[in-house]
């Protein structure tokens, strides 16, 4: 490893909170080779989340080759809170690593749920003698963890999200894992937010489908052009509180029967 990556690593690990204090790392460097091999898989790795369209099974696709990315993972989990709302595990590799998510927000504190809230990311290689997280961690270790990082996913900002890597192993992560870890959540961060338009532009197409259909519907059955037909779609809309595709979808189904025309 050269020396300029050398410090690049050791800052990366002053910035984050490992084992709750802003040390520098002590591992052994590995080979340059090594690393170079690393980073060849990380892009690979990165290239097949990319290639995912479908926003539910991105998730899956993240946290499936995280354990691929990061060496020392054995379970991964997605943390996502939206603001106002409970914060859930989307996708996991193993139920034991939703367990261990789902004991954070029974219990309201651990590292997943400090990295959406806060901000920053955390590592924890003892989580038998863990003290930032006194209810959690003894779960965490019944479960069979002993070691875990949560890296911070870039999101909208009505929502946060967290990778969580889970190791069974104490002092898995070093910090070259550390590097490797922000890495790939940066490239999965990309491909989720690409998803995640690609899914709305979806639901768009189809919104303005099913609306298309109940208005040829309206104006096949009562006589009106295209432009009442959605006026009396967007007034029953609003006097009833339903969102627009909602009605639309109940008249292409043969709902409301006795919808007012007028």
């Amino acid at each position: 490893m050269t020396e300029q990556t050398e410090s690049d690593t050791t800052e990366l690990a002053e910035v984050i909170d490992i084992n709750g204090a802003a040390s520098r790392a002590s591992s052994t460097a590995p080979e340059h080779a090594d690393l170079l091999d690393r980073m060849d898989s990380l892009v690979s790795v990165a290239t097949a989340v990319l290639a995912q369209p479908d926003e539910e099974l991105t998730f899956e696709r993240v946290v499936g080759l995280a354990l691929m990315a990061v060496e020392g993972c054995d379970v991964a989990t997605v943390t996502m809170r939206t603001e106002g709302a409970e914060p859930q595990t989307p996708a996991s590799t193993d139920d034991s690593g939703r367990r261990a998510d789902l004991y954070q927000y029974e219990l309201e504190q651990g590292p997943c749920l400090d990295t959406v809230d806060i901000g920053r990311s955390y590592v924890a290689n003892d989580l038998e003698s863990e003290t930032r997280w006194p209810a959690w961690a003894p779960r965490a270790v019944s479960l069979g963890f002993r070691s875990i990082m949560s890296v911070r996913l870039a999101t909208p900002t009505s929502t946060s999200a967290a990778l969580n890597l889970y190791s069974k192993r104490r002092n898995a992560f070093d910090a070259e894992d550390v590097g490797i870890a922000h890495m790939y959540g940066a490239q999965a961060s990309m491909a989720l937010s690409a998803a995640h338009r690609i899914d709305n532009l979806r639901t768009a197409l189809d919104t303005r489908h099913t609306i298309g259909v109940a208005q040829g519907m309206l104006m096949a059955r009562f006589g009106l052009d295209a432009d009442r037909a959605f006026e009396v779609l967007r007034r029953f809309s609003q006097e009833n509180n339903l969102k627009l595709r909602e009605v639309a979808r109940g008249i292409a189904q043969g709902g409301y029967p006795g919808l007012d025309v007028r």
